[in-house]
């Protein structure tokens, strides 16, 4: 599925999954992972598999010193529509992927 998309990747393991994305502002990459998560889970719906859409998050990383205005301010979270119903995806400042947690400053401590 992932290999027609631009400047993004997916990767799925059992119960986890990442939708990575990347542009010049933070609004793009997010708008670019929100229209692709819609795909995927359309996609897992058709091969008979749901995931719960609540459970959905998005974390976002800069670069510190690079201008907020060239790349858009923080991002609070986005929405998407998924089976007739309009989802919500939190932002957070960290997430769990298989059991690692990654923090929005991609500080491994």
């Amino acid at each position: 599925m992932a290999h027609r998309w631009d400047h993004s990747d997916l990767s799925l393991y059992v119960d986890d999954g990442a939708i990575f994305s990347v542009s010049k502002t933070l609004k793009a990459a997010t708008e670019r992972a929100t229209a692709y998560h819609g795909e995927v889970l359309t996609w897992l719906q058709e091969k008979g598999l749901n995931i719960d859409p609540s459970k959905s998050e998005l974390v976002t990383f800069t670069k510190a010193k690079l201008n907020r205005d060239l790349i858009g301010g923080p991002i609070k979270g986005t929405h998407f529509q998924f089976a007739g119903k309009t989802e919500c995806i939190t932002h957070t400042t960290n997430v769990r992927y298989l059991g690692v947690y990654l923090d929005h400053r991609l500080d491994w401590s």
